[in-house]
């Protein structure tokens, strides 16, 4: 009796580890979007200063700083890398010498935390395609004036939180999905 119930055991837990893994390859499969860094996303020319990722479904890329590589100025978020669109913007955290920011129009996601802490950056030309602006992505900054596109359906969790020098918001879009405290300690905004 005992050696039967254990043998059931086993043959349970074993059809539970096998649905498991067939569920995460399954799931793993459906998810074009998650990036997947390969060997070959790091250019080596004019734009070696950002880490290009491409998405699981090879049809697009998403860019972030180089590790180790201080930016500074302006920089210009490029629409194409190896004949695919670059449509999201990752990690330029930290990034504190960035002081304007000037993306395509083929942009459509800025990242949590993309830019948080780039205590210099004043000044961001968004994509006219932009879609979301993900929770904490200015976070810290040192923006002055916004303007958010009429392509904007998502302001996350306090995207543009204490940005201390902020003094000016337009929003352009008609439904957007403002989250809780976006604009949270900006002391000069004044409404």
């Amino acid at each position: 009796m005992k050696s039967t119930l254990k043998l059931k055991i086993i043959i349970f837990i074993t059809f539970c580890m096998v649905t498991f893994v067939a569920c995460r390859d399954d799931v793993s499969n459906e998810s074009p979007a998650l990036p997947s860094i390969s060997s070959n996303t790091v250019s080596n020319d004019v734009q070696s200063d950002f880490v290009f990722i491409l998405n699981n479904a090879g049809t697009e890329y998403g860019i972030s700083a180089k590790e180790n590589i201080k930016l500074k100025g302006e920089i210009t978020i490029p629409a194409i890398y190896n004949a695919k669109p670059v449509t999201k913007i990752f990690n330029f955290t930290g990034q504190q010498e960035i002081t304007r920011v000037v993306m395509s129009d083929n942009i459509r996601e800025i990242d949590a935390g993309a830019f948080l802490y780039c205590t210099n950056l004043e000044s961001i030309i968004f994509s006219n395609n932009l879609e979301i602006i993900d929770k904490s992505a200015f976070y810290t900054t040192g923006l002055i004036s916004v303007t958010i596109p009429a392509s904007v359906t998502t302001i996350g969790y306090m995207a543009f939180g204490n940005c201390n020098n902020l003094i000016d918001i337009e929003i352009f879009a008609n439904e957007v999905n403002i989250g809780k405290e976006a604009f949270q300690a900006c002391t000069k905004l004044t409404g």
